[in-house]
């Protein structure tokens, strides 16, 4: 997430998918909960978030892990969170 985000809306949402696709995707547990922590944090360009959650099987990771990725995409465009793309400032010198 950017750094000026909305951390409480952003883990909300993150809350919300998870819980709801727990119910909806085939192999995602909703027992335990998924879990949301702001780990590992600050990142060099970004606020950085871990989602948590159990599958069935080891095998439904593959599935569910693209899954939820997509649905967090689409919901975090549709309520305007921003996920930065790491930028470079160069500062040119004239040596003459």
């Amino acid at each position: 997430m950017a750094f000026d985000s909305d951390l409480e809306k952003v883990e909300k949402i993150l809350r919300e998918i998870a819980s709801q696709t727990a119910g909806e995707l085939p192999g995602l547990l909703a027992d335990p909960a998924p879990g949301v922590t702001f780990e590992p944090g600050f990142g060099d360009f970004a606020l950085t978030y871990t989602l948590s959650f159990q599958v069935a099987e080891y095998a439904d990771q593959f599935s569910v892990r693209p899954e939820l990725r997509k649905r967090i995409l689409r919901r975090f465009r549709e309520a305007g969170v921003r996920i930065p793309y790491p930028t470079r400032t160069l500062h040119i010198e004239d040596a003459g």
